[in-house]
């Protein structure tokens, strides 16, 4: 019997932290899209660095690797969403953001890795029911020398 008998059998789990509110500087990792494994429903995801963080003890530490998930919904704010962050790595105006371009960015990670960006957490109720809560993520562009942008 080997320490690996049965590794076969398992599912990896590869889930990253989601950012803790605050207000954090980050640093592009990759950017992919993908399905879900549970609703079948199709994802943007952007895996990146925290750079720098707030100093409260509830924050998502300096160094840790995170992520955000766009899922598809039936009022297509995600697509609203992804147009905001893929803005904010490349540096560009919203209106500027395209197919192409986030095609590119998932096709081509080399080119945007290490682009820095920063995102805002909050947390509100749901209106619907107070005890659940909705954390909203805002992205904002942050003054780089190089940023995404395709030839």
């Amino acid at each position: 019997m080997s320490i690996w008998d049965g590794i076969e059998s398992v599912q990896a789990d590869q889930r990253l932290p989601y950012l803790q509110p605050g207000s954090y500087r980050c640093s592009l990792l990759k950017a992919e899209e993908g399905t879900s494994n549970k609703t079948r429903e199709p994802f943007f995801r952007i895996v990146f660095k925290v750079v720098t963080a707030p100093d409260f003890v509830e924050a998502t530490p300096v160094g840790t690797t995170c992520c955000v998930v766009f899922l598809r919904d039936k009022w297509g704010y995600y697509l609203r969403d992804i147009k905001n962050a893929v803005a904010a790595i490349s540096g560009l105006h919203p209106d500027n953001v395209t197919g192409d371009l986030i095609k590119a960015l998932v096709d081509n990670p080399d080119e945007a890795v290490g682009c820095e960006f920063q995102v805002d957490v909050s947390t509100e109720p749901n209106k619907k029911d107070p005890t659940k809560v909705y954390t909203r993520h805002r992205f904002f562009a942050v003054p780089a020398d190089d940023s995404f942008k395709t030839k």
